[in-house]
């Protein structure tokens, strides 16, 4: 089981998703991070173990240019996506091949993809 924080621009049924898949989350939303900056969000998912999931490429920006040890990315890369297709997308990830290692990772789906990176990076 794995704990995530759903960004803003993250459907809430994301959160359904993950629920019914035995996982826990919270959306920024409710727990009053809905206007705070990326590396706050960021800090309170490393104080907290959370992999954040988000649509939002700052995210894998602090994570290249500040290397520390981040729980994992999953960055949505889709063009426009609803709710449906977030979901659609975040369950074939989960219950897929590619859910092992989205711990320490960037995980990037895209429409025909999925791509990772090992976090910390290093040169």
């Amino acid at each position: 089981m794995s704990h995530f924080l759903l960004d803003v621009g993250i459907s809430p049924k994301v959160l359904t998703l993950l629920t019914s898949l035995g996982h826990q989350g919270t959306h920024c939303s409710s727990i009053e991070l809905a206007h705070t900056p990326d590396h706050e969000i960021l800090d309170y998912a490393i104080k907290h173990d959370l992999l954040i999931i988000t649509s939002d490429l700052g995210f894998a920006d602090l994570a290249v240019f500040e290397p520390r040890m981040i729980p994992g990315i999953i960055l949505l890369r889709l063009r426009n996506p609803n709710a449906e297709q977030m979901v659609a997308h975040i369950k074939d990830l989960l219950t897929g091949a590619f859910a092992e290692g989205i711990q320490q990772s960037i995980t990037v789906i895209e429409t025909h993809q999925i791509r990772r990176t090992r976090l910390p990076l290093t040169t």
